[in-house]
């Protein structure tokens, strides 16, 4: 399968979701490409603190060439995507079975959803096969009953069979951060965050068993 992390806004975990995205992958023994077509790199500086092999590098309109050839050598690709709408984003998304889009409950994010949608419906009229998943990342600790998620709610507009909202939420929590500057996933990272590890665990296996089942 190939997941990419997406979205037009900076700030709302993209890199985070795909460091554990990818990690939650291999720990089902899944053989898994990471690749990093976000020119902040953050992924890539993650998986060399991870002391691995680098994520292929992927920046502009080279992404099809470079990643095409590469798809039936793995199981699974995770692409984590810049904060732009970005050639690379939109090359991405035409060769994506997954699309996680994680949106921060803060007024400039909710701004920015009609692009999104944009920028997935245009994506979706070239890649039919194209699933997105929209969730709240970096919430407070009321999830999803504080005031803030409540009114980007709003913003959202409703399901399709290809293209809908999760409620499960990824908390803005300290174990994320820490985990990520030892280039590891909470699923690995010592001591252990149980709501953290619920969280990510809950939202991959939703998103997992949806491609599959389509």
């Amino acid at each position: 399968m190939i997941y990419t992390v997406s979205g037009i806004k900076g700030g709302s975990g993209r890199s985070t979701t795909a460091a554990n995205l990818f990690v939650f992958l291999e720990k089902q023994g899944r053989k898994v490409l990471a690749c990093d077509a976000d020119e902040q790199q953050s992924f890539s500086y993650f998986m060399e603190v991870r002391q691995v092999l680098p994520p292929l590098q992927v920046f502009g309109e080279d992404l099809l060439k470079k990643l095409k050839p590469l798809i039936g050598q793995y199981d699974d690709i995770v692409i984590d995507c810049g904060g732009r709408d970005s050639a690379s984003q939109r090359a991405a998304l035409t060769l994506a079975d997954a699309s996680l889009i994680p949106v921060a409950p803060r007024a400039t994010d909710r701004w920015t959803l009609n692009a999104v949608y944009e920028l997935l419906d245009k994506a979706q009229g070239f890649n039919t096969k194209l699933q997105a998943f929209l969730f709240f990342s970096r919430t407070d600790h009321r999830g999803m009953n504080g005031s803030a998620v409540g009114e980007a709610s709003d913003y959202l507009r409703p399901d399709t069979a290809w293209c809908r909202f999760v409620p499960l939420p990824i908390g803005n929590r300290v174990a994320y951060d820490k985990a990520m500057g030892w280039g590891q996933s909470v699923l690995e990272y010592q001591p252990t965050d149980p709501k953290a590890i619920a969280e990510i665990t809950s939202l991959f296996t939703h998103v997992q068993q949806a491609i599959t089942k389509k």
